[in-house]
């Protein structure tokens, strides 16, 4: 079992002691009719003010953040101490072209992660030992080579998920969202991007996307059907942080007990940030707080399983 302390860590990520509700998705990979796998449980906290997770809903290691760094490491991130820990090793050796890097990164609901890579490879990386399987996945459809991807539940706390992917598309002159089969590992389209965020979604079917460019950087939840934005959260205008100043040089996002995380490099800074961005609950406005200032390593990719706390106020 996992223990959270939630009262005295509501500052690293979590919310106070007296929640009405914690989610805890469960992944059973057993049901094969698509139907719900996931129910809400109730978890009291303990006198000491923790909530224990019971470990038969979930993989252990199915729920944390796992990011990938520009040096070819898998690491698990874990929000409540914000501690990286190295996953294997050795640097991921995943089969691509000579030079290419990755990318970004998804985890689905049975904890593997799929890495992307510079060259349009997409392979399967266990997040147990690093080791690296190169998917079928063909670069370049729809003239999309690159993107940001996250896996979301179709329905909320449903069975399944879909693999949604954002990048720069050519044939339509800007960034789309689209979705990867993963059964037949095609690519297809559901709509036009301001932009080419990275994704994260969650067990509620819920997607959300960062947007480190354009005129301020926002936070969005996004439509899985024609890819418009639902609620829309402006970086710049929000404290008690803000971004480090100059363009971004990488960056990745991932959702995890009801905050999102931004792992954050701009060109000026020798090493990614990571902020935490909450929304507004009550009377406590929207925040963006930078949480750990030096991380020593540049994230270019970060995933979460739908399996991963959902803290319900």
């Amino acid at each position: 079992m996992i223990r959270v302390r939630t009262s005295a860590r509501a500052a690293r990520g979590f919310r106070p002691a007296s929640l009405a509700v914690m989610v805890i998705l469960t992944s059973l990979s057993a049901c094969k009719d698509g139907g719900a796998r996931r129910l809400p449980v109730y978890v009291p906290p303990l006198p000491d003010g923790s909530v224990v997770l019971p470990s038969e809903t979930c993989l252990d290691r199915s729920r944390w953040i796992y990011v990938v760094d520009e040096a070819y490491r898998l690491l698990r991130f874990v929000p409540s101490d914000l501690t990286f820990t190295r996953i294997g090793t050795a640097p991921l050796a995943c089969r691509t072209a000579q030079g290419a890097i990755p990318f970004s990164m998804a985890v689905d609901n049975g904890a593997n992660a799929w890495v992307l890579y510079s060259d349009g490879s997409l392979h399967l990386v266990s997040t147990l030992d690093g080791h690296c399987t190169r998917t079928a996945y063909a670069p370049g459809q729809h003239g999309i080579t690159t993107f940001g991807m996250a896996f979301a539940s179709t329905t909320p706390m449903g069975a399944s998920e879909r693999l949604y992917v954002a990048g720069s598309d050519f044939t339509m002159g800007m960034g789309s969202l689209g979705v990867i089969d993963p059964n037949t590992l095609t690519l297809s389209l559901l709509g036009p991007l301001g932009g080419s965020p990275e994704l994260t979604g969650n067990a509620l079917a819920e997607l959300w996307g960062f947007f480190p460019t354009g005129a301020t950087p926002t936070i969005q939840r996004l439509d899985t059907t024609n890819a418009s934005a639902v609620e829309t959260f402006d970086l710049s205008t929000l404290g008690p942080d803000t971004l480090a100043a100059g363009a971004p040089r990488a960056w990745a996002f991932a959702f995890w007990g009801g905050d999102y995380w931004v792992f954050y490099r701009s060109v000026s800074e020798p090493t990614t940030q990571v902020y935490r961005f909450r929304q507004a609950s009550g009377s406590t406005p929207a925040s963006l707080v930078r949480v750990l200032v030096t991380s020593n390593l540049t994230v270019v990719g970060a995933g979460v399983s739908t399996c991963v706390p959902y803290i319900i106020d």
